[in-house]
This record gives C-alpha cells, structure tokens and sequence, in this order.
C-alpha cells in the first residue's frame, strides 16, 4: 500500500466480533482481568462485564 515501512505488526482483520468476558475484582484496589468466556469464571463474589463486539 504506500507510505513508509513501520516495525509496528499489522492487525490481522477477523471474520467476526471478538467476545470477551472481563473479570472485577477489589474495593480499595480494583482489578480486571480478561477470562474465559465459559460458565466456571462466574462466582458469586465478583463483578463482570461481557464484551460483545458489537
């Protein structure tokens, strides 16, 4: 394509939106943390966010 060479890596493009389930954990120090998107990363304990892609 034109333009100058780059070390950056080119982002291959997917055939689909990519789901991702994200983890929130803590009070004081809240952490999170991308997991499995599967039925045993879900607790009663945390927080969670699903990322659909869309």
């Amino acid at each position: 394509e034109g333009g100058v060479d780059s070390a950056f890596r080119k982002q291959q493009t997917s055939s689909g939106p990519v789901q991702r389930l994200y983890c929130i954990k803590g009070k004081k120090n809240i952490r999170a943390k991308e997991v499995e998107l599967n039925w045993s990363s879900f607790n009663k304990g945390d927080c969670f966010i699903l990322d659909l892609g869309q």
